[in-house]
C-alpha cells in the first residue's frame, strides 16, 4: 500500500472498505459492474474504489503492466505531471486478481453532463458557447500532450465553477494513456465520440457542433482533416448507440 499524509479514515474503517463494507458516515456511489465505489459523507471529502476483474485475462494484464489500480494511479500521476488537475490519490492497493482499491480526495464540483443539464441547458446562448468552448480548449489541450483518455465521458470530466470562468478536472485515469508518436484522428476519433454519446435533450445538435468546431479550431486541424474527423465521429456514434440500443 501507497499513502500520503492526509485525513485517512482508520485501518478498521479502510479493511471494511476493502471487503466491500460501508464503515459509519460512507455511502455507495452509482458504477460500474467492474467496480464498487464508496464516499465518505460525514465528514466528506474521499472516495474509495475497488476494482473487480473484468476477465481471466485481468491477471495477466497485471503482469504486463500492472493491475487496475496500479494503473489508474500510473495514468492520475501522469496527467498531474503534464498540468492537468486530477484528484489527489491518498492511499492505493494492489490485488492478486489484478484488481485492487484506490483511495482518493473529492474534488468540490460537478460531473460536466450533469453540470451542463442543471446549470447551464436553459442559460443564455453566449452563457452556454463560453462553457462549450473552454471545454473543448481543454480536450484539445490534453489531446495536444499526446494524451488520450481511457473513458471520457462526460461525467469523468469534473467541472468547479471560478467566477464566470471554469475548471476542469480529469477523473477515471485507469486506461489514459500517452500515445506514441503523433497523436493520430484515431485518438481523437475515440475521445469526441465518447463524449457525443450522452444524451439530452438539453444538449442540442447546435450545441454539439459548435463544440466540435471550438475544439478543431484549439486542436489546429486544418479544414479538410476537420471534416473528415467530424465525419468519423457522427459515423461511429451511430455505430456505438446502434449497439447499445440508443436512440441518439
Amino acid at each position: 500500500m501507497r499513502t500520503r499524509p492526509a485525513d485517512l479514515p482508520g485501518s478498521a474503517d479502510l479493511d471494511r472498505l476493502r471487503c466491500g463494507r460501508l464503515p459509519p458516515g460512507w455511502e455507495t456511489v452509482p458504477a460500474s459492474r467492474d467496480a464498487w465505489v464508496a464516499r465518505r459523507r460525514d465528514p466528506p471529502g474521499l472516495f474509495f474504489k475497488a476494482f473487480h476483474p473484468r476477465s481471466g485475462m485481468e491477471v495477466v494484464k497485471a503482469l504486463l503492466r500492472g493491475g487496475r489500480a496500479r494503473r489508474f494511479v500510473r495514468g492520475t500521476e501522469r496527467l498531474r505531471s503534464l498540468g492537468f488537475r486530477v484528484p489527489e490519490v491518498l492511499a492505493w492497493g494492489g490485488g492478486r486478481d489484478g484488481g485492487g482499491w484506490v483511495l482518493t480526495a473529492a474534488v468540490p464540483g460537478e460531473g460536466a453532463f450533469d453540470y451542463w443539464r442543471r446549470r447551464l441547458a436553459g442559460a443564455p446562448a453566449a452563457r452556454r458557447r463560453a462553457f462549450l468552448a473552454a471545454l473543448a480548449g481543454e480536450v484539445a489541450r490534453l489531446h495536444g500532450a499526446g494524451v488520450r483518455h481511457g473513458d471520457l465521458r462526460l461525467d469523468n470530466v469534473l467541472v468547479v465553477p471560478e467566477g464566470e470562468e471554469w475548471r476542469f478536472w480529469w477523473l477515471d485515469n485507469e486506461r489514459t494513456g500517452r500515445l506514441l508518436g503523433t497523436f493520430g484522428p484515431w485518438g481523437r476519433r475515440k475521445n469526441l465520440v465518447q463524449m457525443n454519446m450522452a444524451e439530452d435533450p438539453g444538449l442540442t445538435v447546435r450545441d454539439r457542433l459548435y463544440f466540435f468546431r471550438r475544439y478543431a479550431e484549439a486542436a489546429g486541424l486544418r479544414p479538410g482533416e476537420a471534416r473528415r474527423l467530424l465525419r468519423a465521429v457522427a459515423r461511429w456514434t451511430a455505430r456505438r448507440r446502434a449497439a447499445t440500443g440508443s436512440r441518439g
